[in-house]
């Protein structure tokens, strides 16, 4: 086998000249190239403008952003260049290794910060702590609170009213039970001071002790999952204040012993909602005849644990006046084919373009049983769909009016 004789210096030099020179040539042949800085930069930004786009995640927000930072600062020299010379592009932070938090904050400029907080035993809390001098510039923050250190750092952080404010994403389920009303209440003296914030995210705590009504009339998107200690007038009187809102998810975690809210409720207009998620242990057709949604479009109920009162449903649908045009029921297995049929046999169901029965285990026998029924629509009956998990009629969109 001949030896290996590896390349001279003088020929390495050689070597590398000509695959600078193809580089060069090439380089001249590309038109995107010779973009000016300006208009690079304004395509780099227009890769960002999703991140305000409403139903938004903000940990997804955080998580993408920063992504894409990377990588167009990887593409090539003059890429890089370009994103070092953009202080927004780098705004993007997870708070998990303090020495890339440091140089990302500083990279940022004077940005507004999107912070996602990832919670590990020890590691984020020096990250964390460089984040909070910078308090004044969160934008976006989402977290899942699982250690003391987040937990105490937020309720003891000496909040200053920040115009940039807009998201907020926290998930307090590990929480102690006794601990997550004052979290909450110290979470939301902070939001009364963000004019600008629009977006929440809130699972596994519960609703403050105080309801400002500024704070909740300034958010459009709205998701309050799993919340402990909320009975039916804590709803209504929450979604009450949400006038501004589009999109608004209301679930509860525990049994409640109050089915149905108090009758000293006014009607309440919310006219900017269009989609509405539900889900409690009480009587949700009795809290939503408190309210009407001219814009409403999408309606969303969990009825697992709560009673099937199609009265107060229909009494809703036909006293507000919503312009429905998808509706998603939930129902409880063990009672699934009772209130399918409870349901299909009212007037007021053929108006609405698109009805599903949600349950995990659908009887085969449903279909013939229903098409034998003479006190279901036979419009309806003609667009009956089954499967495992749901009964469905939908009218073809063409169809629609």
């Amino acid at each position: 086998m001949p030896l290996y004789h590896p390349p001279s210096a003088h020929k390495l030099k050689s070597i590398r000249s000509s695959v600078f020179a193809r580089v060069e040539i090439s380089r001249g042949d590309c038109h995107f190239d010779k973009l000016p800085t300006e208009i690079l930069q304004e395509i780099f930004n227009c890769c960002f403008d999703w991140v305000d786009h409403r139903y938004c995640v903000v940990d997804a927000v955080v998580r993408y952003g920063r992504q894409k930072t990377i990588t167009l600062s990887q593409i090539c020299q003059r890429w890089r260049y370009v994103t070092l010379s953009m202080p927004q592009l780098w705004s993007y932070i997870i708070l998990k290794n303090p020495s890339l938090v440091q140089l990302w904050l500083e990279r940022s400029g004077s940005s507004p910060l999107y912070l996602d907080i990832v919670s590990e035993r020890g590691r984020d809390v020096d990250s964390f702590s460089l984040a909070i001098k910078h308090v004044s510039r969160w934008k976006a923050l989402a977290t899942v609170v699982l250690y003391r250190h987040v937990l105490e750092g937020l309720e003891n952080l000496q909040w200053k009213s920040s115009a940039y404010f807009r998201l907020l994403s926290i998930d307090g389920i590990n929480i102690p039970l006794e601990r997550k009303l004052s979290f909450t209440d110290a979470i939301f003296t902070f939001l009364s001071t963000s004019p600008n914030m629009r977006h929440l995210q809130w699972s596994g705590l519960c609703l403050p002790s105080f309801m400002d009504s500024n704070t909740w009339s300034r958010l459009t998107e709205i998701f309050l999952d799993g919340l402990y200690n909320v009975s039916p007038d804590d709803c209504v009187k929450c979604l009450s204040l949400c006038t501004s809102a589009t999109d608004i998810t209301f679930t509860s975690s525990e049994r409640d012993n109050l089915t149905t809210p108090s009758d000293y409720h006014r009607v309440v207009s919310l006219p900017r909602l269009s989609r509405l998620t539900i889900a409690l242990h009480a009587d949700i057709g009795a809290i939503l005849q408190f309210f009407s949604f001219p814009q409403l479009t999408e309606l969303i109920i969990n009825l697992t644990h709560g009673p099937y009162n199609y009265d107060a449903l229909s009494r809703f649908y036909t006293q507000s006046n919503c312009p429905l045009r998808v509706l998603d029921l939930y129902l409880d297995n063990s009672h699934y084919k009772e209130s399918v049929i409870g349901y299909l046999t009212q007037s007021w169901l053929v108006h609405i373009p698109e009805v599903t029965f949600y349950s995990y285990d659908v009887p085969e026998s449903i279909k013939p049983e229903l098409m034998s029924r003479a006190d279901i629509n036979p419009a309806i009956k003609s667009r009956l769909t089954v499967d495992k998990l749901s009964v469905r009629w939908k009218i073809p969109s063409c169809k629609i009016v």
